[in-house]
């Protein structure tokens, strides 16, 4: 076998088109995901990016912003599920000194993204009260500091993220509507990693470095072949788990993949592929003794994801 290469015909030398916008991969998928952010980098409007745990949409986001021309303005992230839901609001639109007890002069994030990007992931966390300012904030192209009596312009693009499925959330009355609207301008969908398997190489080249080297044809057969729940988040941390434990060449039996046994036919290949990571999922918090959180690690998943798969009928 030429070196660089495994017995599936896949390259191991990434390309200067694979690293192409930050994202590794030359599929027919991730050709098309490129050609639509260029499109979009300079497009007015803010930019929702969809796409399942672990797929890599803060990525898809930085390149919006890398290939826009606000690419040399500050870039401005933020976790929306991991601020506490009576804080965001100070961290989004900063406050004034004595705004609240312990409170001091601090610039929100807005602010800190002028003439920039602002990137909100899981933007379906963000609390109400926190959505309608938000919504306020780019229609009047202002923000208003906790505390303080008078708004001062701001220009900045935003770009969300986000697993949920907004329509919904508004349809329960836990997003705003018209917020929804507001921020889905342009749509931006990352697909799951099953759905490129052929990005296989690069992106295993990406996120664990040269050592995927050491993977053997039947190791690449067996990554080629598993569901993929967690997506690019659950092969990174095979990988860097692999890699660190296993001296020279790794083989299948090495990599510790949850099972993905063949599905039955089911009566539609969405419904077979739903199946089967179902039962991978369910396979990898077995083999934990039904601890999810540890199953959720090995999966690069939140342990969210893994109960919404086990609440799944079978």
């Amino acid at each position: 076998m030429a070196a660089g290469t495994h017995s599936e015909g896949w390259t191991m030398q990434a390309t200067s088109d694979e690293r192409d916008l930050g994202m590794a991969g030359t599929s027919r998928a991730m050709a098309a995901l490129r050609q639509r952010i260029r499109r979009l980098a300079d497009a007015e409007g803010a930019v929702l990016v969809t796409g399942e745990t672990g797929v890599g949409k803060e990525l898809a986001a930085r390149a919006l912003h890398d290939a826009s021309r606000r690419a040399a303005r500050p870039w401005v992230a933020l976790n929306c599920a991991a601020v506490p839901r009576d804080l965001v609001e100070a961290e989004l639109f900063g406050t004034t000194a004595g705004a609240f007890t312990g409170a001091q002069a601090r610039q929100g994030l807005i602010r800190r993204a002028h003439r920039g990007t602002l990137f909100l992931d899981e933007i379906g966390d963000l609390a109400l009260p926190a959505q309608a300012a938000l919504l306020r904030a780019l229609e009047t192209r202002s923000v208003r500091p906790l505390g303080a009596d008078a708004s001062a312009p701001v220009d900045f693009r935003l770009v969300v993220a986000t697993h949920r499925d907004l329509e919904k959330l508004a349809r329960r009355d836990a997003f705003r509507l018209d917020l929804y609207h507001r921020i889905s301008t342009h749509g931006v969908h990352v697909p799951p990693l099953r759905d490129r398997l052929d990005d296989l190489p690069a992106l295993a080249r990406a996120v664990a470095g040269p050592g995927v080297h050491r993977l053997t044809p039947e190791a690449w057969r067996a990554l080629g072949a598993h569901a993929w729940p967690g997506n690019v988040r659950e092969l990174r941390n095979v990988l860097l788990r692999t890699l660190a434990l296993v001296e020279g060449r790794v083989e299948a039996s090495a990599l510790e993949l949850a099972p993905t046994p063949r599905p039955r036919h089911t009566g539609g290949a969405g419904r077979s592929l739903r199946t089967r990571i179902v039962r991978s999922v369910r396979s990898e918090v077995e083999a934990h003794g039904g601890n999810v959180r540890a199953a959720a690690r090995a999966l690069g998943v939140s342990p969210t994801t893994v109960y919404r798969y086990l609440t799944v009928e079978r």
